[in-house]
């Protein structure tokens, strides 16, 4: 598994054509280069146009390097510092918009509790001009309770808020980005009374439920398609914000060691700004989109926007194709960052606001089982109409109710012509259950021969383990955050983090896969976490063939650390990003250095 790949074994670059001139090529040296996540290091590694010529000692690479420069190739020296170079880190699961948001919105994460999240929101209010919105995220909830006008203690709920912030309205988001918490001027402004008695709570939102008390009263905590119904009622950011904002984000990713996301549950709106700002020269992230929204459920919207990337409109001439995160031209024209990787698709809401679908009720709530956001026949057609544009699924399931619901169509699918080939072009990217937190045991061993992609994030078993066994009981332990159970290879696992909802740090993402097992489980080893968040995330979105390992031909999209990723673990937490190079440019380097213009 892996290995060394010293000059003599790629003396032409792989994805050239004989007799082409290389133009530019990148030395890195002076640190220790791990080629695949189970390769011992080199010294040095030669990039030719964005793409791995070769790697091994320092002389033979350094001597291949001076052969290019004194044929009239440009040659840039890459210095490590000492540091460790590993295969480019994507993040598998992450939210670019949502991320840029949060720089504009209340930061509630350290909240302590009701009273602290109140008074912070009405600080806010006191310098806002009445009427205009107020939003905030990150509030987390387990174990807030509060006292009510007679000393009977109640869950978290409006009254207080409504109290402090009454000309306002106001939405703040939980941690999971699947519930909210509105005061009274929010539910009045979504044509939700909170006075008013005997309201159903589905109503509102199919997709969702507005929670109510006793009597059937809104209390302000909204649960996922309800959220989202009064989010839409705020005004947007400008376009301009929305833009400073990403960069901002793209930013922050890049110094973290990423090289790359997946941008799940993408709407028209975003993608098409993500178009234009992944067209800028210095954009550099690569990232992989999978649609999400009311457009997706349309046949002509799908087909537009695969055209977009991989070829002109049925019945249309003189359309583009941004080309699909293709090879490029060697270098003076890079390909679009930007790649169309499949169809998002929610099935259930979060397990800490208990959305997650559950087989059994809730272990802390034995009246709740979650919510399910389709039916297995609309499912399907969902997952067929994505088919036949091209686009590969993934699945948002949590729950174990939700994850049989996901293999279940999934299985019926892989019998169908659309996913075979026969009846269009199987899409390049597998396919996917995103999260899959919670499985009963006879679909953990079903995931594993069906060959599905898990798309994890280790950190939530982190930030879950205080209150997980009280929500979930003893028995279902077994089958959650159980990564290691859930393929037979790590490169079939893609890691992320889901960020905002945890940290976008690549390290705590293996840190996290390292440290935690589920009962009769392991953790993952050091080597299988770092496959899972290189070459797994490279695999998920179909590109397994160029990324994921520092191979003669791949991309020499490169992650370096100021220690080794595969060190000890009490050690992840000390090191950093020093580096970052995507196809061979250098395009962060830590403050200790000059970042490149």
């Amino acid at each position: 598994m892996g290995g060394q790949y010293p000059v003599a074994m790629d003396k032409v670059v792989m994805d050239k054509a004989a007799g082409d001139k290389p133009r530019w090529a990148s030395l890195l040296r002076n640190g220790r280069i791990r080629t695949s996540a189970f390769a011992q290091p080199v010294e040095a590694l030669l990039a030719v146009d964005g793409h791995v010529r070769c790697c091994g000692s320092d002389g033979d690479v350094a001597g291949e390097a001076r052969a290019l420069a004194r044929n009239g190739c440009k040659l840039e020296e890459i210095d490590l510092d000492g540091g460790w170079a590993v295969p480019g880190l994507r993040d598998g699961h992450g939210h670019l918009e949502l991320l840029a948001r949060s720089y504009a919105v209340l930061d509630l994460r350290d909240c302590r509790g009701p009273g602290d999240l109140v008074e912070r929101v009405a600080a806010l209010a006191e310098g806002t001009p009445p009427g205009t919105w107020i939003r905030g995220r990150g509030w987390g909830g387990e174990g807030w309770e509060t006292a009510s006008e007679h000393g009977a203690v109640r869950e978290l709920d409006h009254h207080d808020l409504s109290r402090r912030v009454p000309q306002h309205p106001v939405l703040l988001t939980r941690i999971d980005e699947h519930a909210a918490l509105a005061n009274r001027a929010a539910l009045l402004s979504a044509g939700l009374d909170p006075d008013s008695p005997g309201q159903d709570p589905g109503t509102f939102a199919p997709d969702g439920r507005v929670q109510v008390d006793g009597v059937g009263r809104p209390t302000g905590i909204l649960l996922d398609g309800a959220l989202a119904r009064v989010a839409a009622l705020i005004p947007p950011e400008s376009r301009a914000q929305r833009a400073r904002n990403l960069r901002r984000a793209r930013a922050e990713l890049l110094a973290l060691g990423l090289v790359g996301v997946h941008d799940m549950a993408v709407g028209a709106a975003q993608l098409e700004l993500l178009e234009e700002l992944c067209d800028e020269e210095d954009w550099a992230l690569a990232v992989s989109v999978w649609l999400w929204g009311p457009e997706t459920s349309e046949r002509e919207y799908l087909a537009e926007v695969r055209a977009r990337f991989d070829g002109p409109v049925p019945g249309q001439s003189g359309r583009s194709p941004r080309g699909n995160e293709g090879p490029g031209d060697g270098g003076t024209s890079q390909a679009s960052p930007l790649a169309l990787g499949g169809l998002k698709i929610f099935l259930d809401g979060a397990l800490g606001s208990r959305g997650a679908a559950l087989l059994e009720p809730y272990a802390d709530a034995p009246d709740e089982t979650g919510l399910l956001l389709h039916t297995p026949e609309e499912l399907l057609r969902r997952l067929r109409l994505g088919l036949e544009a091209g686009l590969a699924p993934a699945l948002h399931a949590i729950g174990d109710r939700a994850n049989r619901m996901a293999l279940d169509a999934y299985e019926t699918l892989m019998s169908d012509d659309l996913w075979r080939g026969s009846a269009s072009r199987r899409p390049a990217a597998p396919m996917r259950i995103e999260h899959a937190q919670v499985l009963a045991a006879e679909d953990l061993a079903r995931f594993r021969r069906l060959g599905i992609t898990a798309g994890v994030q280790p950190a939530f078993a982190l930030s879950d383990a205080p209150w997980l066994a009280q929500r979930l009981g003893a028995e279902r332990l077994a089958g959650a955050y159980a990564w290691s159970q859930l393929a037979t290879d790590p490169g079939t696992l893609c890691l992320g983090s889901d960020f905002p909802v945890e940290e976008p740090a690549p390290l705590r993402t293996l840190g996290a896969a390292r440290s935690w097992a589920a009962p009769g489980a392991r953790a993952l080893t050091p080597e299988e976490a770092l496959e899972a968040h290189s070459l797994g995330v490279a695999r998920a979105a179909g590109h397994a063939s160029r990324r994921g390992r520092l191979k003669p031909g791949h991309d020499a999209d490169i992650s370096v650390f100021d220690g080794d990723p595969l060190g000890p673990l009490d050690e992840l937490g000390q090191l950093s990003a020093t580096h970052t190079v995507v196809r061979g440019r250098l395009v962060y380097r830590a403050v200790a250095h000059s970042t490149p213009d």
